[in-house]
């Protein structure tokens, strides 16, 4: 029993039972969105469009969907807009492909065929119903600007190294270049500090207020700079003069230098800190994002703090959810382990009797992890909710089979005979109770509406943590009740008679 309670760890380990946060329930609705920089040409997001319409139409000939589905009809519409810097992109599948098909390989053969929007700031794809997909993120912070951007490039080619990625992004948004103006080595001899040089280009392209005019009840300002030509052109930093602090002029590029630099529209910071964060899909029948993260926040995670060791590596988005719900519900599940054994303990007026009743428990998660093998599902934050459940209801058959066997000790039979007698005796009652609970949530756990998605993890915890339990009622508490009083004798040196009893 306890090698199939570590082989059942090991399903989860190994990856045969994968982790997810949430259950993907398919839609018939595949809907993109694309964010673009600021200032995009309104003909290059129209290109975008028509990319993504030419590549629906591809779809029906792809090699890999013809393996799924065999119909001319794959895209039974399609919905293309845009407004400001947002495009979104949506195609429904056909009635005939409908619950046939993954929405996931239709989407990777979509962004295929539609190549890649490097210009986009968010790319996000929505195939299911309920939360969003599942994705990868991964929180960069540091002090040094350099160090951190160089980072965030350094995760994104590990990433892109990895077969089961896709949609790679940062929320660094660069739409435009800036200039970035520093003084020359000169510059302090003739007078000239960075503030006096930056004031000066303000002045000649922003303007600097000369007088203020009353007009009714508001104020005209009356601004001298550059003419609109001349401010429309970078050039003509070339032809600009510099007042030194003696009155005199010198030739802008004499004191200063010009350079372009990434413009960014927003910047984020955590603790403080300037912040990245770097997200990636996964593909489909390939990496989850638990194997993503277990790779990122090992071997490649120490490989980046050797090369950029100011840069703190955080977790992120579902990890970082999935983490403390787990924290929370641990928590919580000792809680209620403790509750349980105390009223037990105090009904039994013994400590080790309800470690028997409670025995049953790593088994129904046992039951719970099989389950999920057999039925072919992924382990979620929804089956963890049916193990808690599965907890509480395992322990009815073994509170049930040690009662009677304290009666039949109590009655003055043996360790041996009561055993044997409080087995047979509960037998029925045991296969009855986890056979009618089992059969009860058959129909949700066959059910194949959409709605019934959300719920056949939690019942696979439930129905297959009673029904492997109950082989360890009938078989394993016995055995460790024996064992118990077999060990209790070799301490005490007594017989197993009716004057030996366990507590």
């Amino acid at each position: 029993f306890l090698l199939a309670f570590v082989l059942s760890l090991t399903l989860v380990g190994a990856g045969y039972v994968r982790q997810v946060q949430m259950p993907n329930v398919a839609s018939d609705f595949i809907r993109m969105r694309l964010e673009m920089p600021d200032g995009h040409s309104k003909e290059a997001k129209l290109e975008i469009i028509k990319r993504a319409e030419r590549a629906s139409t591809q779809l029906a000939g792809d090699p890999d969907i013809q393996k799924a589905v065999i119909t001319d009809r794959l895209i039974a519409n399609q919905l293309s807009f845009m407004w400001g810097d947002n495009i979104r992109l949506l195609l429904e599948l056909s009635p005939e492909v409908s619950g046939t098909i993954n929405p996931k390989l239709v989407v990777e053969r979509w962004q295929y065929y539609m190549g890649p929007v490097p210009d986009a700031k968010k790319l996000d794809v929505d195939i299911t119903l309920g939360p969003p997909q599942s994705r990868f993120s991964m929180s960069l912070t540091a002090s040094n600007v350099g160090q951190l951007a160089d980072a965030a490039q350094f995760v994104k080619q590990q990433l892109e190294q990895l077969s089961g990625t896709r949609n790679i992004r940062d929320n660094l948004y660069s739409g435009r270049e800036d200039i970035d103006i520093s003084l020359r080595p000169n510059a302090d001899s003739l007078g000239v500090s960075l503030s006096q040089v930056a004031t000066q280009v303000r002045q000649g392209f922003y303007g600097a207020e000369a007088q203020r005019v009353p007009r009714g009840r508001d104020d005209v300002r009356v601004m001298v700079r550059y003419p609109k030509d001349a401010r429309s052109q970078v050039d003509t930093l070339a032809d600009m003069r510099i007042r030194t602090a003696s009155g005199a002029e010198v030739p802008f590029y004499s004191v200063a230098e010009a350079s372009y630099v990434p413009g960014y529209s927003r910047i984020k910071r955590k603790d403080r800190e300037r912040s990245i964060v770097i997200s990636a899909l996964p593909s489909t029948g390939k990496l989850t994002v638990s194997e993503i993260a277990d790779i990122m926040y090992g071997d490649v995670a120490e490989e980046m703090q050797l090369l950029f060791p100011e840069v703190s590596i955080k977790k992120d988005g579902q990890i970082e959810d999935q983490e403390e719900f787990n924290s929370a519900a641990l928590k919580l599940f000792g809680l209620a382990i403790l509750l349980i054994y105390s009223l037990m303990a105090i009904e039994f007026k013994s400590y080790l009797k309800p470690l028997g009743v409670l025995s049953a428990i790593p088994f129904g998660i046992m039951g719970a992890i099989f389950g999920h093998l057999l039925m072919g599902l992924d382990f979620s934050l929804l089956s963890l909710v049916g193990v808690l459940a599965v907890s509480g209801v395992v322990v009815n058959d073994n509170l049930v089979l040690i009662d009677r066997i304290i009666q039949l000790r109590e009655e003055g039979e043996d360790v041996y005979t009561s055993l044997v007698r409080g087995s047979v005796e509960r037998f029925r009652p045991i296969i009855l109770t986890s056979l009618t609970t089992f059969i009860g949530l058959t129909p949700i756990l066959f059910e194949t509406s959409v709605q019934a998605q959300f719920l056949i993890p939690m019942v696979a915890s439930l129905a297959f943590g009673v029904l492997f339990a109950t082989a360890v009622t009938l078989l394993f508490v016995p055995c460790l009740y024996m064992a118990g009083a077999t060990l209790k004798q070799k301490i005490t040196g007594n017989a197993l008679d009716a004057n030996t009893v366990v507590n």
